[in-house]
């Protein structure tokens, strides 16, 4: 697990799913009409690392449907073959690599296949809210707790051709897509969130909250400045969130971003952010860095800004101590 910092959301577990009784109608529409968009939920399987999925409950609301690339694979659950849920990652999917550090965030929907054979969907959500709005739903609905009006209504609401096609992946487009949520890292953010360094929506996050992070790797390492956030990765990779003038991308971003980096360049040792500048060393000993230059913190002798990451030359070309007590500096 690993922390993302920078300088009144509801319990997400149910106390008894009798908690439903107190929901009013509004309430559950409006639980409704978040689990018909797409949401990105943890899936645990048999085989192979979670992977993030695309999740969405069906405009009919019979079904939980999820994206997947895999032609002829059943990706859905019939709600009317739901038995119950439960808290935590106690079935045999979670334990095969069970995240404990998510475990208050994670459930498991009991149900029975085609076939009539006991299954298993077992998900991690993203917040507490996230939690509690999906397993309220799907149990409200398989207890039949909503009333059939409220059922009616959102069921007219919905453009059935629209809802179908948000889950359609092209041809070209499923490999690319299972290649970035062929694994998932686990980073928890919390705090000022205003240029978006720590990923989502700008806003301050007062308790800690899963980050998003795409892609077939683990973080090595994370670093954070005034405005923005930057992780290096086990594949070798810079991905950087927040402000422009930070990050040397052309605006602000809000996800965790590939910094372009030489082709020529070697293994990346360890990285470092200052306010609003960012270093890395090279398993050599190179010093690379970009960013704002204002008072000259780059150490290109001049005060120019560094969209790209640029060389700098040290004292001692042979030593690796002075470029190891700079980044201490950062």
């Amino acid at each position: 697990m690993s922390i993302l910092s920078h300088s009144n959301s509801i319990n997400g577990r149910l106390k008894s799913f009798r908690e439903l009784d107190s929901f009013s109608e509004n309430h559950y529409k409006r639980m409704l009409r978040d689990c018909l968009k797409p949401t990105d939920l943890l899936k645990f399987g048999r085989v192979g690392r979670p992977k993030w999925r695309q999740f969405i409950l069906s405009s009919d609301l019979r079904y939980v449907e999820w994206s997947s690339n895999v032609k002829n694979k059943d990706t859905k659950v019939s709600i009317e073959s739901i038995s119950r849920i439960t808290y935590g990652q106690k079935t045999a999917k979670f334990q095969r690599m069970a995240r404990t550090d998510v475990s208050n965030l994670s459930f498991s929907i009991w149900y029975k296949d085609k076939d009539g054979n006991g299954d298993t969907l077992d998900l991690v959500c993203s917040t507490d809210t996230q939690l509690k709005t999906w397993t309220g739903v799907i149990m409200a609905l398989v207890e039949n707790r909503i009333s059939q009006p409220i059922l009616d209504g959102i069921r007219k609401s919905q453009n059935l051709a629209l809802a179908a096609t948000t889950l359609e992946l092209s041809v070209k487009g499923r490999d690319k897509y299972e290649e970035a949520l062929r694994s998932a890292s686990v980073v928890y953010r919390f705090g000022n969130n205003s240029w978006g360094q720590l990923g989502g929506k700008h806003r301050v996050e007062k308790t800690p909250v899963l980050l998003h992070i795409e892609g077939s790797y683990n973080i090595n390492e994370i670093a954070a400045g005034w405005a923005h956030s930057t992780m290096l990765m086990s594949d070798g990779a810079v991905t950087q969130m927040g402000g422009k003038v930070a990050t040397g991308f052309i605006r602000d971003v809000s996800s965790p971003t590939v910094f372009p980096l030489p082709k020529t360049l070697g293994n990346i040792n360890s990285i470092a952010c200052g306010r609003h500048h960012n270093a890395i060393i090279l398993e050599d000993g190179e010093l690379y860095m970009w960013g704002s230059n204002f008072y000259g913190q780059l150490g290109t002798n001049d005060n120019k800004q560094r969209e790209k990451a640029t060389k700098v030359k040290v004292l001692d070309s042979s030593s690796m101590y002075y470029r190891e007590n700079l980044m201490q500096t950062l």
